[in-house]
């Protein structure tokens, strides 16, 4: 969930050359704005009022290389974690405290919604706060980032969300010694894998299954592209909550589809987290082993959404 800008003006006062109104004058590298890259372009016109204009090319990197890979990776690890703590920690929050069935919708959209907004606004300033491998690939095939990132991206997403459902497992270890005598179950009423990582309503075919990831995503990424355009008139200070706002609406409106991870490392730093942590490799087999559909659906998804974007109502 990049608050990278999409595609950002800056505007230069100065010539009002009539021949010049409205055209294009110049194409220059920008290497300024992309942390010295030489692929980035920008162009420069004079609008009507007499303003020159200069915009960077959404297709050309636009990144601010000033920080290392080393505080991005560590930026894109603690945002996930904190996002997974908090979204963890709900779905906890409504297996374990009776009475409260009947909004646990509301509680779980809430706390994936607000953790992700808490995460999103540690990590942003430095890594962009993605928080999530499909939007930096959707990132990357659009040349927000560069391609060499993607891997530390990735990997620290992953850790970051391991990391992220070891910590709400250590606060509620009570309750999980308590809870069905201590044994660990994926599924049933007994089940507890549900807290960390996803599955899908059993009355859907592994098709639909598939479908209902790469659509939330799509309209998730469609949404992201949307709040990060710099491009926009009046574009919202508050982006991150924007975002979280949007997960949380998904997930409340479709969550019990399929758990709505629109998120690989949302659902498999977790489901590692089950593997090691007594829950075995049942998590990866139950539904038939539908561990992969939060992997690759929200991969495909990212991408349809922002092609999407990027095709209909990009601001120019």
């Amino acid at each position: 969930m990049n608050q990278t800008t999409l595609n950002s003006k800056s505007t230069i006062h100065g010539s009002t050359d009539s021949d010049l109104n409205s055209s294009v004058v110049s194409i220059v590298n920008d290497s300024s704005r992309s942390g010295g890259n030489k692929n980035a372009t920008s162009s420069q016109y004079v609008n009507n009022s007499g303003q020159r204009e200069q915009s960077v090319d959404f297709e050309q990197v636009d990144e601010d290389k000033s920080f290392s890979t080393t505080k991005v990776f560590i930026a894109e690890l603690v945002g996930t974690m904190i996002f997974l703590f908090i979204a963890t920690g709900s779905v906890a929050a409504s297996k374990f405290y009776y009475g409260v069935e009947f909004i646990s919708p509301l509680i779980i959209s809430t706390g994936f919604g607000l953790g992700l907004f808490l995460g999103i606004s540690v990590a942003s300033d430095i890594s962009g706060g993605h928080l999530n491998p499909a939007i930096t690939i959707a990132m990357a095939l659009f040349k927000k980032i560069p391609a060499i990132r993607v891997p530390y991206y990735i990997i620290a997403q992953v850790l970051g969300a391991f990391f992220g459902a070891t910590l709400t497992y250590l606060l509620y270890l009570g309750k999980f010694n308590k809870f069905n005598s201590g044994k660990k179950e994926t599924t049933g009423i007994y089940g507890t894998a549900g807290i960390f990582c996803t599955f899908p309503d059993e009355d859907l075919s592994l098709f639909n299954r598939l479908f209902v990831e790469v659509v939330l995503t799509a309209l998730f990424a469609f949404s992201i592209f949307y709040f990060t355009d710099k491009n926009r008139k009046n574009i919202s200070i508050y982006v991150p909550l924007a975002i979280g706002l949007t997960l949380g609406i998904i997930g409340l409106t479709f969550g019990n589809l399929t758990g709505f991870a629109l998120n690989p490392a949302r659902d498999l730093g977790p489901r590692l987290f089950t593997l090691v942590f007594g829950w075995g490799v049942k998590p990866f087999v139950e539904y038939s082993y539908y561990f992969w559909i939060p992997i690759v659906g929200p991969i495909i998804g990212a991408i349809i959404g922002a092609f999407l974007y990027r095709f209909t109502i990009y601001f120019r």
